[in-house]
């Protein structure tokens, strides 16, 4: 039985009041959450109207609603029925029409796919509801299951393609405009239910600043809980996400920034390794003077994370080097190579560095990269003759002394890096271990370099923190100095780091499970894929430059490809669908934590002392084999100012734990925002539709990550990919029957639905949730794909799917009556089956229904 269902608020909650559509004489009560009502008729069980609609369905008994005369005589009676078609499929649009491939095809027939093919073909010829079996190619007769042969399927056809066109095909689906509203779900304020959706693309139409505000604005009117997401965040989450969800779209390229509060992930590329390169050239004499010969050279790796190309874009570093050698002869400790004092006298240091304010910044290099890219660019050479007085001997030469190169962790430098005008990116701290720069003479020459590796390491010596290595992160990790990377065995040039020469190398286990030598997207909280590293060579030679041509060519590099870059952006100045926002940078800052593994009490607690080093004090960090993967926000996460990388808006995929509650997931965004006023034309309730048809909806292959591929093993492919192997992986045909089965049975499980978003929540007959969980595809689990992919289906569905409907199926009985109540005689009596349209006409200025222009409109009637 069919209910129209009213929400509304009464003191600042939610209440439903359910209308029946079909003929009853009883009374339905409100309720606080939305539920399927147990039906009931009132007035007398044996004197009801008893309809047969459709041969396979049982009778239906209703009430008749008497109509009367002025004496309070029962001259006529009716009883009517209904039926939702937009729990049907329209077969005479095309795939353009109803948004989306909905696809016969997924009917479990042999013949299906080239009948189904047949009936699109002759679409045009569908003129009646009655007419999709003829044009189908249907010849009667028809035969029908009976209740003996099967039942069942008794009444239905038993050709299977034929009876989903009988019971589940309607043609003359009417569209209409549909203005998007908050929908009244739990976990939303009640101040913002009712109200119609925020545009995205209104924002993408405002001044940059006003676009975040306004954004940000409405999510925190709306989600008042969500804020506390961000765990350990430095910045404004809220403005950062919208930062983020525009720069995704826009057409410009250009992060949006705001310093303090929010810097937007758009088209820039990342720092991915630093490194400063020493040359000391001994003590020399100069013009009556001595002075210690310095050549400093500052490269920078950089990424491009993102799915579009970046082309001539004007990069720069700062100029940050706070180290300053220890006294020599006479001389007391000298300046830091950044000091003013050094860098402004043309006789102490020759360079092409540019001082704006405080600090000096390399001069402007032209960056082009391709997506998912890596390339080692030198920024900065500064070349010094600084002054100095060193001990003299009888003949008046300088005497060998010893000097150290010192930096204290407390004074240590950062880095910023400026992209085209706008400072993208402040990393506070740079540690460099003056171990490592100790024991200079000044009659010795000597080449070294100190590395990092920004997303990698934060710490003092001897207290590491490991993150998973995602550069959108060092901006936000402010807590503590960044760690060193070993230079140059640990170099990679031009390619996804690995510290390859003292732990990669030197981990024994097949799985290569120190983790913190690495950046794997794969195993990144929200997966990735890893791209392959190639063949390089491995130095202790600190001559080697990370640009060195010779060393490391180019030309070995394996090619970079858009598929595996971590992020997606659109550029396109415009969102295509809400569910876009499952691709938006999530940059939560929480400790890593494990939640037990089913059966195993402990292993959660077990797990994270193996991944951050805690299982003694011997112990090296390393991934769990058993989980392959960086924890989700967990229960037992705490915000921190350390830890963070490898999230985006989980809006199609299983939420993290500690987030999957009314309020605080981020497929609430779904019912906060749109993409402006909706044609709904062949979209489906999900309220109403049959399991045949939600097959239809869900069905179909993975098309958004063109290198979805399968893990074959955990022991690595050290030979060329230095991560564990893939293999590209398709779905078969029975594989996407299987999950579009699942994924229909979940929604049924789960409905009724208040909103689309609620979609997110569907889990099979365990509990556990079905979109964005790789084992519905592959059931060993080991399917590896980006973000896009991971919520592919349920964008799909989502997209083309609702909870309202406006088209209707009217089974109507009426009769007219003789006699009195105790003994009527039936004079005439009508049968008529009707297709109704409930326009909603033309609507005022904000959008909203004006009731007196709404009307019912008949599309098809007949006896029935």
């Amino acid at each position: 039985m069919l209910y129209g269902v009213r929400p509304f608020l009464e003191a600042g909650n939610v209440r439903f009041k359910y209308l029946p559509l079909f003929s009853t004489q009883a009374n339905f009560t409100e309720t606080k959450q939305l539920t399927v009502p147990i039906h009931g008729f009132g007035g007398q069980a044996d004197d009801g109207a008893r309809l047969i609609a459709h041969p396979w369905l049982e009778a239906v008994e209703l009430p008749w609603i008497a109509i009367r005369d002025k004496q309070g005589r029962m001259v006529a009676r009716y009883a009517y029925w209904l039926e939702d078609l937009e729990g049907c499929i329209d077969p005479s649009l095309d795939a353009v029409a109803m948004e989306g491939p909905i696809r016969l095809q997924a009917i479990d027939n042999s013949a299906g796919n080239a009948r189904s093919q047949e009936l699109l073909d002759q679409r045009g010829l569908l003129l009646s509801p009655g007419s999709s079996l003829a044009v189908a190619g249907m010849v009667p007769p028809l035969k029908r299951w009976s209740p003996d042969e099967n039942a069942m399927l008794a009444g239905r056809l038993v050709d299977p393609w034929a009876a989903f066109l009988e019971s589940h095909a309607h043609v003359g689906i009417q569209a209409y405009e549909e203005q998007a509203r908050v929908p009244f779900v739990c976990g939303l304020s009640p101040m913002v239910m009712g109200r119609p959706k925020h545009n995205l693309n209104e924002y993408l139409a405002m001044p940059s600043q006003d676009a975040v505000s306004a954004m940000a604005n409405w999510m925190g009117k709306g989600l008042p809980d969500f804020a506390q997401r961000a765990g350990g965040f430095p910045e404004d989450y809220l403005q950062t996400l919208a930062a983020n969800a525009l720069d995704y779209a826009d057409e410009d390229g250009e992060p949006r920034l705001l310093p303090g509060l929010y810097r937007g992930v758009d088209g820039q590329a990342f720092l991915s390794e630093v490194v400063l390169h020493l040359h000391f050239q001994g003590l020399v004499r100069e013009q009556e003077r001595w002075v210690l010969k310095w050549s400093l050279r500052l490269f920078a790796e950089l990424w491009n994370m993102g799915s579009k190309p970046i082309e001539g874009a004007r990069a720069r570093l700062s100029y940050e080097v706070h180290l300053q050698p220890t006294s020599i002869g006479l001389s007391s400790s000298s300046l830091p190579f950044d000091a003013s004092a050094l860098l402004d006298d043309a006789q102490q240091s020759q360079h092409r560095l540019a001082r704006v304010g405080e600090r000096y910044f390399t001069p402007e290099l032209r960056v082009s990269l391709r997506p998912d890219e890596y390339r080692f660019y030198e920024f900065a050479k500064v070349d010094y003759s600084i002054e100095c007085q060193p001990q003299l001997d009888a003949d008046g030469q300088p005497l060998a002394e010893w000097f150290d190169l010192v930096e204290p962790e407390a004074e240590a430098r950062g880095l910023s890096l400026i992209w085209n005008g706008l400072e993208v990116e402040r990393l506070p701290r740079l540690l460099r271990d003056p171990h490592g720069l100790a024991n200079f003479r000044t009659d010795r020459r000597r080449k070294t370099a100190k590395a990092c590796i920004p997303s990698l390491n934060y710490g003092g010596y001897g207290a590491l923190i490991n993150n998973p290595g995602d550069p959108r992160m060092s901006h936000y990790l402010r807590g503590l100095p960044l760690g060193e990377n070993a230079y140059p065995e640990n170099l990679s040039p031009h390619r996804r780091n690995i510290r390859r020469r003292n732990i990669y190398d030197l981990d024994p286990s097949p799985q290569k499970s120190r983790h913190y030598g690495r950046v794997m997207p794969s195993q990144w909280p929200d997966g990735g894929h890893d791209s392959p590293t190639g063949n390089f060579r491995v130095t202790t030679s600190d001559a080697r430059l990370p640009t060195d041509p010779d060393f490391w060519p180019l030309s070995t590099v394996p090619t970079p490809l858009e598929a595996h870059a971590p992020q997606r952006l659109s550029n396109r100045g415009q969102f295509a669908s809400a569910c876009e926002l499952g691709r938006v940078f999530d940059p939560l800052m929480w400790t890593p934590a494990y939640t037990n593994l089913h059966g195993q009490p402990g292993s959660g607690t077990a797990d994270t002392a193996e991944l951050i080093g805690r299982v003694s004090i011997w112990q090296r960090p390393a991934m769990p084999i058993r989980r392959g993967r960086w924890p989700g926000v967990s229960w037992g996460s705490l915000p921190s100012i350390v830890h963070g990388g490898g999230n985006s808006l989980r809006i199609g995929r299983p939420e993290h734990p500690r987030f999957d509650e009314p309020g605080m997931r981020a497929s609430h965004l779904l019912d906060l925002f749109s993409t402006g006023p909706k044609r709904i034309k062949g979209r489906i309730n999900l309220n109403t539709a049959g399991r045949e048809v939600l097959c239809c909806l869900a069905y179909g292959a993975l098309a958004e990550d063109d290198a979805i591929a399968i893990r074959i093993s955990e022991a690595h492919d050290t030979a060329y990919a230095l991560a564990p192997p893939t293999q590209q992986w398709q779905a078969t045909d029975g594989c996407l029957r299987r999950v579009a089965e699942h994924i229909a049975d979940g929604i049924i499980r789960a409905r009724p639905f208040v909103s689309t978003s609620q979609l997110t929540g569907i889990v099979d007959d365990r509990g556990i949730k079905l979109f964005g969980n790789p084992m519905l595809h592959e059931p060993d689990g080991g399917l590896q794909w980006s973000d896009q992919a991971a919520e592919e289906l349920f964008a799909r569905v989502h997209d083309q799917s609702g909870v309202r409907s406006r088209n209707f199926r009217v089974w109507l009985v009426g009769q007219c009556l003789q006699g009195s109540d105790d003994s009527l005689t039936v004079t005439a009596q009508s049968k008529r089956v009707m297709s109704v349209f409930v326009d909603p006409g033309k609507r005022d200025a904000n959008g909203r229904l004006i009731m007196q222009n709404q009307r019912v409109r008949v599309i098809h009637e007949c006896e029935f």
